[in-house]
Protein backbone atom coordinates (compact mmCIF):
# COMPACT_ATOMS: atom_id res chain seq x y z
CA UNK A 1 0.00 0.00 0.00
CA UNK A 2 3.03 2.60 0.69
CA UNK A 3 4.71 1.46 -2.64
CA UNK A 4 1.19 2.39 -4.40
CA UNK A 5 0.69 6.18 -2.43
CA UNK A 6 4.74 6.51 -3.51
CA UNK A 7 3.91 5.83 -7.06
CA UNK A 8 0.90 7.79 -7.17
CA UNK A 9 2.00 10.74 -5.34
CA UNK A 10 -1.41 11.08 -4.55
CA UNK A 11 -2.13 12.66 -0.61
CA UNK A 12 -5.61 11.48 -0.74
CA UNK A 13 -5.52 7.96 0.57
CA UNK A 14 -9.21 7.51 1.67
CA UNK A 15 -12.52 8.55 -0.22
CA UNK A 16 -12.80 12.18 -1.16
CA UNK A 17 -15.24 14.25 0.76
CA UNK A 18 -15.71 16.41 -2.02
CA UNK A 19 -14.06 19.24 -0.01
CA UNK A 20 -10.62 20.66 -0.84
CA UNK A 21 -9.80 21.98 2.28
CA UNK A 22 -11.91 19.32 4.75
CA UNK A 23 -9.66 16.39 2.55
CA UNK A 24 -6.30 18.36 2.88
CA UNK A 25 -7.13 17.69 6.59
CA UNK A 26 -8.51 14.21 6.36
CA UNK A 27 -6.76 12.64 2.91
CA UNK A 28 -10.00 11.61 2.68
CA UNK A 29 -12.20 9.30 4.45
CA UNK A 30 -10.32 6.55 5.68
CA UNK A 31 -11.67 2.40 5.27
CA UNK A 32 -12.66 0.75 8.07
CA UNK A 33 -12.85 4.15 9.89
CA UNK A 34 -15.70 5.60 12.58
CA UNK A 35 -16.02 9.19 11.60
CA UNK A 36 -18.55 11.62 13.65
CA UNK A 37 -19.92 14.70 12.76
CA UNK A 38 -22.15 16.37 15.58
CA UNK A 39 -23.48 19.74 16.67
CA UNK A 40 -26.06 20.88 18.08
CA UNK A 41 -29.56 21.48 16.11
CA UNK A 42 -29.81 24.06 12.66
CA UNK A 43 -26.20 23.84 12.22
CA UNK A 44 -26.16 21.75 9.20
CA UNK A 45 -25.43 18.28 10.42
CA UNK A 46 -27.81 16.61 7.97
CA UNK A 47 -26.98 19.15 5.36
CA UNK A 48 -23.13 18.35 5.58
CA UNK A 49 -23.31 14.27 5.37
CA UNK A 50 -26.02 14.47 2.66
CA UNK A 51 -23.30 16.95 0.88
CA UNK A 52 -20.21 14.29 1.35
CA UNK A 53 -22.82 11.27 0.67
CA UNK A 54 -23.71 12.73 -2.78
CA UNK A 55 -19.95 13.65 -3.19
CA UNK A 56 -19.03 9.99 -3.19
CA UNK A 57 -21.90 8.77 -5.26
CA UNK A 58 -20.72 11.59 -8.27
CA UNK A 59 -17.28 9.91 -7.97
CA UNK A 60 -18.88 6.60 -8.80
CA UNK A 61 -18.68 5.23 -4.95
CA UNK A 62 -22.18 3.10 -3.87
CA UNK A 63 -23.27 4.65 -0.81
CA UNK A 64 -25.77 3.53 1.87
CA UNK A 65 -27.87 6.23 3.71
CA UNK A 66 -29.71 5.20 7.21
CA UNK A 67 -31.77 8.40 8.13
CA UNK A 68 -33.53 8.08 10.97
CA UNK A 69 -35.40 11.45 11.19
CA UNK A 70 -36.34 12.30 7.61
CA UNK A 71 -37.95 10.45 4.69
CA UNK A 72 -36.43 9.02 1.88
CA UNK A 73 -38.39 12.23 -0.27
CA UNK A 74 -36.84 14.59 2.20
CA UNK A 75 -33.59 13.44 1.73
CA UNK A 76 -33.79 13.43 -2.25
CA UNK A 77 -35.47 16.89 -2.45
CA UNK A 78 -32.33 18.21 -0.32
CA UNK A 79 -29.88 16.45 -2.56
CA UNK A 80 -31.53 17.79 -5.57
CA UNK A 81 -31.79 21.28 -4.24
CA UNK A 82 -27.77 20.79 -3.24
CA UNK A 83 -26.77 20.01 -6.49
CA UNK A 84 -29.05 21.96 -8.84
CA UNK A 85 -28.47 24.85 -6.43
CA UNK A 86 -32.03 25.37 -6.51
CA UNK A 87 -34.00 27.19 -3.39
CA UNK A 88 -34.95 24.03 -1.43
CA UNK A 89 -38.21 26.01 -0.17
CA UNK A 90 -39.36 26.46 -3.68
CA UNK A 91 -38.64 23.03 -4.93
CA UNK A 92 -40.52 21.56 -1.81
CA UNK A 93 -43.33 23.87 -2.59
CA UNK A 94 -43.30 22.99 -6.49
CA UNK A 95 -42.97 26.79 -7.44
CA UNK A 96 -39.91 25.90 -9.69
CA UNK A 97 -40.92 28.55 -12.90
CA UNK A 98 -37.70 28.78 -14.48
CA UNK A 99 -35.42 26.37 -11.96
CA UNK A 100 -36.92 23.39 -13.60
CA UNK A 101 -34.17 22.98 -15.64
CA UNK A 102 -31.88 23.15 -12.75
CA UNK A 103 -33.89 20.78 -11.08
CA UNK A 104 -33.38 18.48 -14.60
CA UNK A 105 -30.12 18.48 -15.14
CA UNK A 106 -29.56 18.22 -11.13
CA UNK A 107 -31.63 14.87 -11.26
CA UNK A 108 -30.35 13.81 -15.08
CA UNK A 109 -26.30 14.10 -13.28
CA UNK A 110 -28.21 12.01 -9.93
CA UNK A 111 -30.01 9.60 -12.21
CA UNK A 112 -26.79 6.69 -12.10
CA UNK A 113 -25.37 8.16 -8.85
CA UNK A 114 -25.45 4.95 -6.75
CA UNK A 115 -27.46 5.93 -3.23
CA UNK A 116 -29.20 3.43 -1.47
CA UNK A 117 -31.89 5.62 1.20
CA UNK A 118 -33.07 3.18 4.22
CA UNK A 119 -35.51 5.78 5.97
CA UNK A 120 -36.73 2.47 8.34
CA UNK A 121 -37.74 4.96 11.51
CA UNK A 122 -36.43 2.31 13.59
CA UNK A 123 -33.24 0.34 13.00
CA UNK A 124 -30.68 -1.45 14.78
CA UNK A 125 -26.66 -1.89 13.82
CA UNK A 126 -27.43 -5.55 13.19
CA UNK A 127 -30.19 -4.43 10.93
CA UNK A 128 -27.26 -2.03 9.53
CA UNK A 129 -25.12 -4.61 9.23
CA UNK A 130 -27.02 -7.26 7.51
CA UNK A 131 -28.45 -4.81 4.90
CA UNK A 132 -25.06 -3.23 3.92
CA UNK A 133 -23.73 -6.99 4.07
CA UNK A 134 -26.53 -7.79 0.81
CA UNK A 135 -25.38 -4.42 -0.18
CA UNK A 136 -22.05 -4.55 -0.56
CA UNK A 137 -22.28 -8.28 -2.34
CA UNK A 138 -24.75 -7.28 -5.09
CA UNK A 139 -23.15 -3.52 -5.33
CA UNK A 140 -20.26 -2.76 -4.03
CA UNK A 141 -19.89 -0.09 -1.19
CA UNK A 142 -17.63 2.85 -0.74
CA UNK A 143 -19.49 5.04 2.42
CA UNK A 144 -22.21 4.48 5.03
CA UNK A 145 -24.29 7.67 6.77
CA UNK A 146 -26.35 7.15 9.56
CA UNK A 147 -27.98 10.26 10.61
CA UNK A 148 -28.31 10.00 13.43
CA UNK A 149 -26.21 8.43 16.29
CA UNK A 150 -28.99 9.13 19.34
CA UNK A 151 -32.19 7.66 17.31
CA UNK A 152 -30.98 3.80 17.21
CA UNK A 153 -31.99 1.26 18.80
CA UNK A 154 -29.75 -0.99 20.63
CA UNK A 155 -30.02 -4.32 22.96
CA UNK A 156 -29.66 -5.11 26.12
CA UNK A 157 -31.24 -3.27 29.29
CA UNK A 158 -28.52 -0.69 30.01
CA UNK A 159 -29.75 2.80 30.28
CA UNK A 160 -29.15 5.13 27.17
CA UNK A 161 -25.92 6.21 28.30
CA UNK A 162 -23.93 2.71 27.56
CA UNK A 163 -26.54 2.30 24.68
CA UNK A 164 -25.11 4.94 22.62
CA UNK A 165 -21.88 3.44 23.78
CA UNK A 166 -22.73 0.23 22.34
CA UNK A 167 -23.87 1.52 19.61
CA UNK A 168 -20.92 3.44 19.04
CA UNK A 169 -18.49 0.72 19.47
CA UNK A 170 -20.18 -1.54 16.79
CA UNK A 171 -20.07 0.77 14.48
CA UNK A 172 -16.78 0.76 14.37
CA UNK A 173 -16.53 -2.76 14.43
CA UNK A 174 -18.90 -2.86 11.59
CA UNK A 175 -16.77 -0.41 9.50
CA UNK A 176 -13.90 -2.75 10.08
CA UNK A 177 -15.94 -5.83 9.37
CA UNK A 178 -17.16 -3.76 5.97
CA UNK A 179 -13.59 -2.00 5.73
CA UNK A 180 -15.75 1.25 4.17
CA UNK A 181 -16.12 4.38 5.86
CA UNK A 182 -18.70 4.86 8.42
CA UNK A 183 -20.32 8.81 8.73
CA UNK A 184 -22.00 8.76 11.99
CA UNK A 185 -24.25 12.04 12.45
CA UNK A 186 -24.38 12.87 16.30
CA UNK A 187 -26.57 15.57 18.54
CA UNK A 188 -24.62 17.28 20.69
CA UNK A 189 -26.08 17.58 24.44
CA UNK A 190 -27.49 21.13 24.87
CA UNK A 191 -25.01 22.27 28.07
CA UNK A 192 -22.48 23.99 25.50
CA UNK A 193 -25.60 26.80 25.18
CA UNK A 194 -24.72 28.03 28.57
CA UNK A 195 -21.14 28.92 27.50
CA UNK A 196 -19.83 32.46 26.17
CA UNK A 197 -17.85 30.60 23.75
CA UNK A 198 -20.59 28.09 22.09
CA UNK A 199 -17.83 26.19 19.79
CA UNK A 200 -18.05 22.87 20.27
CA UNK A 201 -15.60 20.60 22.33
CA UNK A 202 -14.93 16.79 22.63
CA UNK A 203 -16.13 16.80 26.03
CA UNK A 204 -19.90 18.20 24.74
CA UNK A 205 -20.14 14.96 22.53
CA UNK A 206 -19.14 12.93 25.45
CA UNK A 207 -22.34 10.65 26.90
CA UNK A 208 -20.02 10.18 30.27
CA UNK A 209 -19.41 13.50 31.67
CA UNK A 210 -16.30 14.15 33.46
CA UNK A 211 -14.58 13.86 37.03
CA UNK A 212 -12.15 16.50 38.64
CA UNK A 213 -8.28 16.17 39.10
CA UNK A 214 -7.81 14.68 42.48
CA UNK A 215 -9.57 11.30 41.17
CA UNK A 216 -7.74 8.56 42.35
CA UNK A 217 -6.89 5.49 40.30
CA UNK A 218 -4.54 2.99 40.81
CA UNK A 219 -2.21 1.57 39.02
CA UNK A 220 -2.73 -2.16 37.71
CA UNK A 221 0.82 -2.83 37.66
CA UNK A 222 2.21 -1.75 40.82
CA UNK A 223 -1.18 -0.54 42.88
CA UNK A 224 0.54 2.44 43.17
CA UNK A 225 -2.19 5.68 43.43
CA UNK A 226 -2.49 8.44 40.54
CA UNK A 227 -4.81 11.04 40.24
CA UNK A 228 -6.29 12.10 36.91
CA UNK A 229 -4.75 15.39 37.00
CA UNK A 230 -1.00 14.36 37.89
CA UNK A 231 -1.79 11.79 34.63
CA UNK A 232 -2.86 14.68 32.12
CA UNK A 233 0.03 16.63 33.10
CA UNK A 234 2.95 13.76 32.71
CA UNK A 235 1.30 13.44 29.32
CA UNK A 236 1.29 9.29 30.48
CA UNK A 237 -0.56 7.40 28.07
CA UNK A 238 -1.24 3.31 28.27
CA UNK A 239 -1.37 2.92 31.87
CA UNK A 240 -2.86 -0.38 33.21
CA UNK A 241 -5.70 0.30 35.37
CA UNK A 242 -8.43 -1.78 37.17
CA UNK A 243 -11.63 -2.10 35.56
CA UNK A 244 -14.88 -3.91 35.42
CA UNK A 245 -15.13 -6.66 32.50
CA UNK A 246 -18.79 -8.10 31.59
CA UNK A 247 -18.86 -10.57 34.51
CA UNK A 248 -18.52 -8.25 37.13
CA UNK A 249 -14.64 -9.16 37.49
CA UNK A 250 -12.15 -6.80 38.14
CA UNK A 251 -9.29 -7.01 35.24
CA UNK A 252 -6.24 -4.99 34.42
CA UNK A 253 -7.52 -2.94 31.79
CA UNK A 254 -5.35 -0.36 29.58
CA UNK A 255 -5.70 3.64 30.26
CA UNK A 256 -4.81 4.65 26.28
CA UNK A 257 -5.18 8.52 27.58
CA UNK A 258 -6.37 11.16 30.04
CA UNK A 259 -7.34 14.18 29.27
CA UNK A 260 -8.75 17.67 30.20
CA UNK A 261 -12.53 18.49 29.47
CA UNK A 262 -13.05 22.34 30.52
CA UNK A 263 -14.97 24.01 33.24
CA UNK A 264 -18.21 22.07 34.55
CA UNK A 265 -20.69 22.56 37.60
CA UNK A 266 -19.56 19.61 39.67
CA UNK A 267 -21.45 17.69 42.11
CA UNK A 268 -20.11 15.85 45.28
CA UNK A 269 -21.11 12.44 46.19
CA UNK A 270 -20.69 10.65 49.12
CA UNK A 271 -20.85 6.89 49.84
CA UNK A 272 -22.07 4.69 52.93
CA UNK A 273 -18.72 3.58 53.40
CA UNK A 274 -17.09 6.47 52.79
CA UNK A 275 -16.01 6.69 49.36
CA UNK A 276 -16.16 10.19 47.51
CA UNK A 277 -16.29 11.19 44.25
CA UNK A 278 -16.55 14.59 42.59
CA UNK A 279 -17.80 14.17 38.95
CA UNK A 280 -20.40 16.58 36.38
CA UNK A 281 -24.17 15.54 36.56
CA UNK A 282 -23.71 13.44 33.22
CA UNK A 283 -20.81 10.89 34.76
CA UNK A 284 -22.48 7.50 34.75
CA UNK A 285 -21.80 5.30 37.49
CA UNK A 286 -23.04 1.10 37.52
CA UNK A 287 -26.32 0.31 39.68
CA UNK A 288 -27.60 -2.75 38.79
CA UNK A 289 -29.73 -1.04 36.06
CA UNK A 290 -26.77 -0.57 34.16
CA UNK A 291 -24.93 2.64 34.02
CA UNK A 292 -26.91 5.94 35.33
CA UNK A 293 -25.93 9.41 35.45
CA UNK A 294 -25.18 11.14 38.72
CA UNK A 295 -28.03 13.32 38.10
CA UNK A 296 -30.34 10.47 38.08
CA UNK A 297 -29.14 9.01 41.15
CA UNK A 298 -30.17 10.22 45.03
CA UNK A 299 -29.67 9.03 48.84
CA UNK A 300 -30.43 5.85 49.23
CA UNK A 301 -29.23 4.67 45.77
CA UNK A 302 -26.75 1.82 45.18
CA UNK A 303 -23.68 2.06 42.96
CA UNK A 304 -21.07 -0.52 42.58
CA UNK A 305 -17.33 0.08 44.26
CA UNK A 306 -14.40 -2.20 44.55
CA UNK A 307 -14.49 -5.03 46.77
CA UNK A 308 -10.86 -6.51 47.04
CA UNK A 309 -8.45 -4.07 44.95
CA UNK A 310 -6.06 -2.15 47.56
CA UNK A 311 -6.34 1.21 47.89
CA UNK A 312 -3.19 2.22 49.44
CA UNK A 313 -4.15 5.39 51.26
CA UNK A 314 -7.70 4.49 51.94
CA UNK A 315 -8.33 4.43 55.89
CA UNK A 316 -8.93 1.60 57.94
CA UNK A 317 -11.64 3.16 59.92
CA UNK A 318 -13.53 3.24 57.19
CA UNK A 319 -13.88 -0.74 57.38
CA UNK A 320 -17.01 -0.44 59.93
CA UNK A 321 -18.40 1.90 57.74
CA UNK A 322 -18.72 -0.31 54.82
CA UNK A 323 -20.29 -2.96 57.20
CA UNK A 324 -22.74 -1.01 58.25
CA UNK A 325 -23.75 0.27 54.73
CA UNK A 326 -24.89 -3.01 53.67
CA UNK A 327 -22.59 -3.31 50.21
CA UNK A 328 -22.31 -7.24 50.96
CA UNK A 329 -25.75 -7.78 49.85
CA UNK A 330 -27.11 -7.95 46.79
CA UNK A 331 -29.36 -4.49 46.23
CA UNK A 332 -32.95 -5.85 46.67
CA UNK A 333 -34.08 -4.53 43.59
CA UNK A 334 -32.43 -7.71 41.76
CA UNK A 335 -35.60 -9.54 42.58
CA UNK A 336 -37.10 -7.19 39.73
CA UNK A 337 -35.09 -9.36 37.44
CA UNK A 338 -35.60 -12.11 38.56
CA UNK A 339 -39.47 -12.07 38.98
CA UNK A 340 -39.48 -10.80 35.04
CA UNK A 341 -36.82 -12.01 32.98
CA UNK A 342 -34.72 -14.89 35.06
CA UNK A 343 -37.95 -17.18 36.42
CA UNK A 344 -39.91 -16.55 32.90
CA UNK A 345 -37.31 -17.67 30.89
CA UNK A 346 -36.47 -21.35 33.30
CA UNK A 347 -40.06 -22.23 33.03
CA UNK A 348 -40.09 -21.71 37.03
CA UNK A 349 -42.92 -20.21 39.27
CA UNK A 350 -41.97 -17.37 41.41
CA UNK A 351 -43.57 -18.75 44.43
CA UNK A 352 -42.32 -22.25 43.97
CA UNK A 353 -38.54 -21.20 43.58
CA UNK A 354 -39.06 -18.97 46.96
CA UNK A 355 -40.77 -21.92 48.75
CA UNK A 356 -38.28 -24.41 47.71
CA UNK A 357 -35.25 -22.05 48.53
CA UNK A 358 -37.15 -21.42 51.71
CA UNK A 359 -36.56 -17.20 50.82
CA UNK A 360 -39.14 -15.64 52.86
CA UNK A 361 -41.36 -12.36 51.35
CA UNK A 362 -39.96 -10.41 54.40
CA UNK A 363 -36.13 -10.30 52.53
CA UNK A 364 -37.33 -9.64 49.79
CA UNK A 365 -38.60 -6.39 51.43
CA UNK A 366 -35.15 -5.70 53.55
CA UNK A 367 -31.83 -3.84 51.81
CA UNK A 368 -30.91 -6.70 49.74
CA UNK A 369 -29.94 -10.27 49.30
CA UNK A 370 -26.74 -12.47 50.59
CA UNK A 371 -24.83 -13.31 48.18
CA UNK A 372 -24.76 -16.91 49.03
CA UNK A 373 -28.58 -16.84 48.95
CA UNK A 374 -28.27 -14.99 45.27
CA UNK A 375 -26.03 -17.80 44.38
CA UNK A 376 -28.83 -20.21 45.37
CA UNK A 377 -31.26 -18.53 43.11
CA UNK A 378 -28.78 -18.24 40.62
CA UNK A 379 -28.26 -22.33 40.68
CA UNK A 380 -32.36 -22.96 40.56
CA UNK A 381 -32.52 -20.91 37.31
CA UNK A 382 -29.17 -21.67 35.75
CA UNK A 383 -28.81 -17.96 35.25
CA UNK A 384 -25.46 -16.65 34.22
CA UNK A 385 -25.63 -12.91 35.03
CA UNK A 386 -26.87 -13.63 38.30
CA UNK A 387 -24.12 -15.87 38.70
CA UNK A 388 -21.67 -13.27 38.63
CA UNK A 389 -23.32 -11.17 40.73
CA UNK A 390 -23.04 -13.44 43.07
CA UNK A 391 -19.46 -13.85 42.90
CA UNK A 392 -18.59 -10.32 41.60
CA UNK A 393 -15.66 -8.29 42.71
CA UNK A 394 -17.72 -5.16 43.30
CA UNK A 395 -20.01 -4.32 46.04
CA UNK A 396 -23.02 -2.40 46.39
CA UNK A 397 -22.48 0.59 48.19
CA UNK A 398 -25.30 2.84 49.33
CA UNK A 399 -25.74 7.17 48.08
CA UNK A 400 -25.87 9.72 51.08
CA UNK A 401 -25.56 12.50 50.04
CA UNK A 402 -25.26 14.44 46.65
CA UNK A 403 -24.36 18.09 46.89
CA UNK A 404 -22.75 20.47 43.95
CA UNK A 405 -19.50 22.37 44.57
CA UNK A 406 -19.21 24.65 42.07
CA UNK A 407 -17.40 24.78 38.68
CA UNK A 408 -14.36 22.77 38.41
CA UNK A 409 -12.07 21.99 35.80
CA UNK A 410 -12.62 18.20 34.77
CA UNK A 411 -11.01 15.90 32.99
CA UNK A 412 -11.67 12.00 31.65
CA UNK A 413 -10.36 9.22 30.34
CA UNK A 414 -10.12 6.45 27.89
CA UNK A 415 -9.94 2.72 29.09
CA UNK A 416 -9.67 0.21 26.03
CA UNK A 417 -12.43 -2.39 25.78
CA UNK A 418 -14.56 -2.01 29.31
CA UNK A 419 -14.63 1.23 28.52
CA UNK A 420 -14.38 1.86 32.97
CA UNK A 421 -12.09 2.72 35.86
CA UNK A 422 -11.97 2.15 39.52
CA UNK A 423 -12.39 5.94 40.38
CA UNK A 424 -11.36 6.39 43.56
CA UNK A 425 -12.43 2.98 44.43
CA UNK A 426 -15.81 3.59 42.64
CA UNK A 427 -16.42 2.08 39.09
CA UNK A 428 -16.93 4.60 36.77
CA UNK A 429 -17.68 4.87 32.94
CA UNK A 430 -16.10 6.68 30.61
CA UNK A 431 -16.88 8.46 26.75
CA UNK A 432 -18.29 7.25 23.30
CA UNK A 433 -15.85 9.46 21.81
CA UNK A 434 -13.06 6.87 21.94
CA UNK A 435 -14.71 4.28 19.68
CA UNK A 436 -14.21 6.94 16.64
CA UNK A 437 -11.04 6.98 14.75
CA UNK A 438 -12.71 10.93 13.66
CA UNK A 439 -14.80 13.81 15.26
CA UNK A 440 -15.99 17.02 13.50
CA UNK A 441 -18.34 19.41 14.72
CA UNK A 442 -20.54 22.27 12.93
CA UNK A 443 -20.05 25.43 14.52
CA UNK A 444 -21.97 28.57 12.77
CA UNK A 445 -21.34 31.90 14.59
CA UNK A 446 -24.49 33.94 12.85
CA UNK A 447 -26.63 31.53 14.53
CA UNK A 448 -25.84 33.57 17.49
CA UNK A 449 -25.27 36.32 16.55
CA UNK A 450 -27.37 37.07 13.72
CA UNK A 451 -26.74 40.79 13.76
CA UNK A 452 -22.67 39.94 13.15
CA UNK A 453 -22.67 40.54 9.13
CA UNK A 454 -19.26 39.29 8.64
CA UNK A 455 -20.07 35.64 9.91
CA UNK A 456 -23.34 35.44 7.43
CA UNK A 457 -22.70 32.30 5.42
CA UNK A 458 -19.80 31.26 7.04
CA UNK A 459 -19.32 28.06 8.62
CA UNK A 460 -16.25 26.27 10.38
CA UNK A 461 -15.83 22.40 10.31
CA UNK A 462 -13.36 21.53 13.77
CA UNK A 463 -11.89 18.34 13.28
CA UNK A 464 -11.54 17.78 16.83
CA UNK A 465 -10.11 14.21 17.09
CA UNK A 466 -8.11 12.62 14.41
CA UNK A 467 -6.59 9.23 15.75
CA UNK A 468 -4.13 9.33 12.21
CA UNK A 469 -3.35 12.91 11.86
CA UNK A 470 -3.98 16.67 12.88
CA UNK A 471 -6.77 18.55 14.04
CA UNK A 472 -8.23 22.15 13.38
CA UNK A 473 -10.75 23.77 11.89
CA UNK A 474 -12.11 23.76 8.15
CA UNK A 475 -14.09 27.39 7.40
CA UNK A 476 -16.71 26.47 4.40
CA UNK A 477 -19.58 28.42 3.28
CA UNK A 478 -22.64 27.24 3.88
CA UNK A 479 -25.66 28.06 1.57
CA UNK A 480 -29.00 27.64 3.42
CA UNK A 481 -31.59 28.14 0.64
CA UNK A 482 -29.59 24.87 -1.13
CA UNK A 483 -28.96 23.03 1.88
CA UNK A 484 -24.82 23.44 0.48
CA UNK A 485 -21.74 23.73 1.97
CA UNK A 486 -18.96 24.90 -0.22
CA UNK A 487 -15.42 25.39 0.00
CA UNK A 488 -14.30 29.00 0.99
CA UNK A 489 -13.18 31.25 -2.15
CA UNK A 490 -15.11 29.03 -4.32
CA UNK A 491 -18.22 30.25 -6.46
CA UNK A 492 -21.26 29.58 -4.74
CA UNK A 493 -23.07 31.92 -6.53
Amino acid sequence: QIERLEETGSEMTGLSTGFRDLDKRLAGLQPANLVVIAARPAMGKSALTANIATNAALQGSPVAIFSLEMSKEEIVQRILASVGRVDSMKLRSGQLGPLWQKVIEAASKLYKAPIFIDDSPVVTVTDIRAKTRRLKRRSGLGLVVVDYLQLMEASGRENRQQEIAEISRNLKNLARELEVPILAVSQLNRSLESREDKRPRLSDLRESGCLTAETRLIRADTNAEVTLGELVTAGKRDVPVWTLDERFRLVKGNLSRAFPSGVKPVFEMRLASGHVIRASANHPFLTLDGWTPLEDLSPGSRIAVARNVPVPKEPAALDEDRLNSGSESIPVEIWDYVKNKAAPAAGVEIDGLTSGLKIEVSLLEGPGLSRERLMGVADALDDRYLKDLSTSDVLWDRVVEIKPVGEREVFDATVEGTHNFLANGIIAHNSIEQDADVVMFIYRHEYYHPEDAEARGLAEVVVAKHRAGSVGTVKMTFLPEFTRFADMGRDVS
